[in-house]
């Protein structure tokens, strides 16, 4: 079962494993294999740099659905007010850069 939140399979599961930038995931009926976008270029002779895969640990979640979909707010429409911010930042991201200049205030 895939997912990009736990809210969409928090009432089948608890019981998750996440994926983090640059990796890929083979499923198969018994097993899962998890390996790194530059680990599947390196296979293919493109990239001969070595790298070490950490691994994925089974995370269980410890929250229930209405926990999730409203993170700690009394109200869901409270929490994507205050979700705002992260909202805007991380469509932004990789889009728009930041110089040194900027960061000190210059």
């Amino acid at each position: 079962m895939f997912a990009g939140d736990a809210s969409a399979i928090i009432e089948h599961t608890q019981d998750v494993v996440y994926l983090r930038d640059g990796e890929l995931v083979e499923v198969r009926r018994s097993e899962y294999k998890i390996r790194t976008t530059t680990k599947v270029a390196r296979e293919v002779g493109q990239i001969t740099s070595p790298r070490l895969d950490e691994e994925n640990p089974i995370v269980r979640l410890e929250m229930s659905l209405e926990q999730i979909e409203k993170a700690g707010y009394e109200h869901f429409m409270l929490k994507e007010i205050m979700d705002q911010p992260n909202a805007v930042r991380n469509a932004l991201r990789g889009r728009l850069y930041q110089s040194a200049d900027d960061a000190c205030g210059n």
